[in-house]
């Protein structure tokens, strides 16, 4: 682990105070070209979503409607009725992403498991980078703006699912560390 990333951990709160979280909960609004592409305009319109901070864990509600929510984990998607009946599911959901290509449109078991573990991961950084089997090491700086930026690269372990294996991100921490 890198000091760059226990200083990002620490700039959110600390590793102890989050070992003291089980859930997270947002309320958000998502737009954007790609809803179009994919032919969901306005699915995340108005969202409220649940994550597990222990185990990769997503569920939207209300999802598409009233009365149903879904529910993400990397080997299963599924769409339940807020009674508890199960509406549809999928197994191993990333496998049917095979051959598509950006304009490619998506189901709504696609859109599950895209948005459950994007916000999965959105919701869990950096914590999730100190998880075992997470790689991370600070790269040479970004220069922007007369401003220096640190870098961290990460790389993601086999089955825990994300856009790239391998991300970057830039901070400045505090007014005079870069």
């Amino acid at each position: 682990m890198s000091e760059l990333l226990d200083l990002a951990i620490a700039a959110h709160g600390g590793w102890d105070r989050w070992e003291q979280i089980n859930e997270l909960k947002a309320h958000f609004h998502a737009e954007g070209t790609v809803w179009h592409v994919k032919q969901w305009p306005g699915a995340y319109a108005d969202m409220h979503c649940s994550i597990s901070t222990r185990k990769p864990h997503t569920e939207f509600t209300p999802f598409l409607k009233e009365g149903q929510h879904c529910v993400w984990e990397p080997d299963s998607t599924a769409i339940v009725a807020d009674s508890g009946e199960l509406i549809d599911k999928r197994e191993n959901p990333r496998s049917f992403f095979e051959g598509h290509s950006i304009p490619t449109p998506w189901d709504e078991q696609h859109l599950v498991y895209f948005t459950g573990y994007a916000m999965w991961t959105y919701l869990t950084t950096p914590f999730l980078f100190r998880l075992p089997g997470f790689t991370s090491e600070e790269v040479e700086p970004w220069d922007e703006n007369g401003e220096t930026w640190r870098r961290l690269k990460v790389t993601f372990p086999e089955g825990v699912p994300s856009h790239s294996t391998q991300q970057g991100s830039v901070a400045k921490i505090g007014g005079s560390q870069r």
